[in-house]
């Protein structure tokens, strides 16, 4: 029966029963239909009928939302023949495969099959796809593959990163460059993601786009800025890339994931002496007494951290001594949401009150 599947509507009609038959106890062999299915389309985008192979590229990503036929097509050859059309001149139909590719990628098995190497080689040209939509989905691709700790090592170990630092440059959609800028960051969690990172015009790159009047943009941006403060190689370069002054400026914006990131960022940066001072000599203390009573608690304990650190130096001491009567009251009242919170607060009034 399945092998005289020749047209859209009988393969709809088959679809249709094996979702009824999904609804069977394990055992009842509805797999094996699924796999026949999967072969067919495999076959049928093996063909040379363009337009035949644009509908099944139309069926695949409309039984991708469903996990079960994303597993029966990866016993089937079916990703690889969707990677081949990846690389066609036709614009719909690699769309359609871009989508159905990053459809994989959302399961857990699909991410495992596309770590591999040569997916990944094949991947990576599509993030200069002359279609937008194109490279929106081959970001998100890579990005579910970046979840998981095998999937970001495969990533980084492949060398995309210098590749993705560049089309921070040249790619010119701002809903893309968020997408880039994410990607970059969830690549960071690899061990030797940072070392390659600051080999690179990153922080150059990432500074312009700190600047950008997209929110979304900004927010990557920091994310990245305070993934990469926390080496001590990574702060010396992100205060000799006039990163600070950049940051002092964003502290005041309103919108908290982004404030999270930046006062984190800070808060990192102000272990050197230098990063202190470019902190105090743009003029940012009077922001971050503000700050220090956000509703927000992840704020609330960056901004504490940032004057602990910042207060060894005696002239910023003197700046955030105005700030101890907030900081006691939290030791004495409270915080409603991190005992950690009062911990540090401990530790700032310990900084600000120290006398040689």
């Amino acid at each position: 029966m399945i092998g005289s599947l020749h047209s859209t509507g009988t393969r709809l009609i088959l679809r249709s029963c094996l979702s009824m038959l999904c609804l069977l106890p394990t055992g009842t062999g509805n797999t094996v239909f699924f796999g026949d299915l999967e072969d067919k389309m495999t076959a049928e985008l093996q063909g040379s009928d363009h337009i035949l192979r644009k509908k099944v590229l139309i069926e695949i990503n409309e039984d991708f939302h469903r996990a079960d036929f994303v597993v029966a097509s990866l016993k089937s050859g079916l990703l690889e023949e969707l990677i081949k059309c990846c690389k066609e001149d036709d614009d719909a139909r690699r769309e359609l495969a871009s989508s159905a590719v990053m459809k994989v990628a959302g399961t857990e098995e699909g991410r495992e099959h596309l770590a591999s190497k040569h997916h990944l080689a094949d991947l990576s040209v599509l993030l200069r796809d002359t279609v937008p939509a194109i490279r929106e989905n081959t970001y998100r691709a890579f990005l579910f593959v970046a979840e998981y700790r095998k999937g970001y090592d495969a990533v980084v170990s492949f060398g995309l990163l210098p590749t993705l630092v560049d089309l921070l440059e040249e790619e010119k959609m701002e809903r893309i460059i968020a997408l880039d800028l994410s990607l970059i960051r969830q690549l960071s969690e690899a061990e030797a993601a940072s070392d390659i990172l600051l080999d690179t015009p990153v922080l150059e790159r990432v500074n312009k786009h700190l600047q950008s009047e997209d929110i979304e943009v900004r927010k990557k941006a920091t994310a990245n800025i305070s993934a990469l403060s926390f080496k001590l190689i990574g702060k010396k370069k992100i205060i000799l890339a006039e990163s600070i002054p950049i940051l002092c400026k964003l502290l005041e914006e309103n919108d908290q994931d982004l404030l999270v990131h930046v006062t984190k960022a800070l808060a990192s940066l102000a272990n050197k002496k230098h990063a202190k001072m470019q902190i105090m000599e743009n003029g940012a203390f009077k922001r971050i007494k503000e700050l220090l009573k956000h509703e927000n608690p992840k704020i609330r304990l960056n901004i504490i951290q940032l004057i602990a650190n910042s207060a060894e130096l005696p002239k910023i001491k003197e700046e955030v001594a105005e700030t101890l009567d907030e900081l006691r009251s939290i030791l004495e009242n409270g915080d409603k949401n991190s005992e950690i919170i009062k911990r540090f607060a401990q530790t700032a009034i310990n900084v600000i009150t120290w006398k040689p």
